[in-house]
């Protein structure tokens, strides 16, 4: 007899096992930092504020990047695209200060305001470099960003699954 296998738990899988990844990476930097007398530890809260909604979204597009790439193959490379493209819109290797006291680019300053990816940014950096901490208001976006990525997610990853089989 077939046993049915969620297939959602691949996914997730995937996305653990980077989670694991990069909190071996994480926890490696944060000893460095702490030797240095740099790290937070007061702002532990906002790390995991910041791990929660990381979560969240990571979640969201991978269930709906998987599902997709059943039926169109070059999802892949597309959302390699647009990942590249919002590294370059998220303050993570340039600081905020940088970019809006020159202004680089106009708008830009909103855009670092409200981005649930700039807030978390500074949710780690308030943590490991002893940075000011974002606004409420931003981490209220990014959790409600979070919350709608894992639900379309979950919705999209749900509708085109039944096809899964057929197509591969």
């Amino acid at each position: 007899k077939k046993m049915k296998f969620p297939s959602q738990v691949l996914v997730l899988a995937v996305v653990i096992s980077a989670l694991v990844h990069s909190g071996i990476a994480f926890f490696v930097f944060a000893g460095l930092q702490a030797i240095r007398g740099e790290l937070a530890p007061a702002a532990i809260l906002w790390l995991l504020v910041g791990a929660g909604g990381q979560l969240l979204i990571t979640c969201g597009v991978a269930l709906a990047v998987a599902a997709l790439q059943v039926y169109l193959r070059d999802v892949v490379q597309a959302t390699g695209l647009v990942l590249s493209a919002l590294f370059y819109l998220t303050p993570i290797v340039y600081t905020e200060h940088f970019a809006t006291a020159r202004d680089v680019v106009p708008g830009l300053a909103a855009w670092l305001t409200l981005s649930p990816l700039s807030t978390l940014v500074r949710l780690y950096r308030s943590f490991l470099i002893s940075s000011d901490p974002p606004s409420w208001l931003g981490v209220t976006v990014l959790y409600a960003t979070g919350v709608a990525l894992l639900a379309a997610g979950v919705a999209i990853f749900r509708r085109l699954a039944p096809g899964f089989a057929d197509e591969l």
